[in-house]
């Protein structure tokens, strides 16, 4: 017979900073620069995902009122197309005179070298300039998620960048993009999760009356909203969910685990302690222009935001500030995967959480 307790049930919501994209070789930069080990602080998961390379055509690059222009190459099925590309220079480049700037590439067009007119040289990388240029790449962008790891430290203050440049994985990733997709690179994505919220819902089997008194539902309530995690339970937390998310081909743990079983993780003990019956995690890659996606998970793609036959036509009669702000949001949500982990089962599940009992899967 089913039977509910309390009126509301809580879920635990983890997001993410925004990326930082690094490439393998700069991993080993921190070492030698502590500003960059400072900026990559609290950085505490990482995914190594990777795509097609994209590269700009030297011959093409000039600079013209301020704005870096040129064409891209860009891999298109067995061939290449070259995609035509600007970028607004930044101050810190042109350093205040931005007509007196010189652009060249590197061998293999994984920066751009840019010399002011001060002859100060600033290596731009391409994923960087691919994040703000304007350009129409479509999916070309997209980052398929290859592993998922953390880095914290249990008795010293630890990142991620410690754990990858001694990481046996990365290093077969790496092997074995070099032997099999040469026209591949490899990014490096960094995040921090540090923000968390909880989500409090009531509904359910509405027939079910909870068996707790007033008194005990006013606690439960406070209590979900008074829910405190370790730093380091976020992290494991995250890691386990986004890596049951996407799957990722070169991670085991995790990948199959139920989070629901009757035999409880040990993972999850922090959450029922604490009566959260759900877990969502959601992380962006919004600032880098790139949807992430791997073979058990496709991009988001602006269909998923809406259901069929979605009328939109009064975005037009909407004000250019209405439209940037939809524009904005749209974009925000294309590129954000979002897990979501279930702590309970189906049957447990038709107590809470909707307004109408749930069919069984197998039905």
């Amino acid at each position: 017979m089913a039977t509910r307790k309390f009126a509301a049930e809580g879920s635990l919501h983890l997001y993410s900073s925004q990326a930082n994209p690094l490439y393998p070789s700069e991993l080993y930069l921190p070492e030698r620069w502590p500003e960059m080990r400072e900026g990559l602080e609290h950085c505490n998961i990482y995914l190594i995902t990777r795509r097609r390379r994209i590269v700009p055509e030297p011959s093409t690059l000039r600079v013209e009122a301020g704005w870096l222009h040129g064409d891209l190459h860009v891999r298109h099925g067995i061939g290449w197309v070259q995609v035509p590309f600007r970028y607004r220079l930044h101050e810190g480049h042109h350093a205040g005179a931005p007509d007196s700037v010189s652009i060249t590439a590197d061998g293999v067009g994984s920066y751009l070298i840019v010399q002011n007119h001060l002859r100060q040289c600033i290596r731009l990388p391409t994923y960087a300039l691919l994040a703000e240029a304007e350009c129409d790449l479509g999916s070309a962008t997209d980052l398929e998620v290859l592993y998922i790891g953390q880095g914290i430290g249990r008795t010293r203050s630890r990142i991620a960048v410690d754990r990858l440049v001694a990481h046996g994985k990365l290093q077969r990733i790496l092997a074995e993009t070099l032997t099999d997709a040469p026209d591949a690179e490899v990014i490096v994505l960094m995040y921090r999760f540090e923000h968390s919220k909880m989500h409090v819902s009531t509904g359910g089997d509405l027939t079910l009356e909870p068996t707790a008194t007033a008194a005990e539902e006013v606690e439960h309530f406070r209590a979900l909203h008074a829910v405190t995690f370790s730093r380091k339970q976020q992290i494991d937390l995250a890691e386990a969910a986004l890596i049951q998310h996407f799957q990722p081909p070169y991670n085991w743990t995790f990948v199959n685990s139920d989070f629901a079983a009757k035999r409880r993780m040990k993972l999850v003990n922090c959450l029922d302690a604490q009566d959260v019956t759900g877990l969502i995690v959601e992380i962006s890659t919004s600032y880098l222009r790139s949807r992430l996606w791997s073979r058990s998970r496709r991009p988001v793609d602006i269909d998923d935001l809406f259901p069929a036959g979605f009328d939109a036509s009064h975005i037009a009669q909407a004000s250019s500030e209405d439209r940037a702000r939809w524009q904005s949001d749209l974009h925000d949500m294309i590129h954000a995967q979002i897990a979501q982990i279930a702590l309970t089962t189906t049957e447990e599940r038709n107590t809470f959480l909707h307004g109408m009992k749930w069919l069984d899967e197998s039905t």
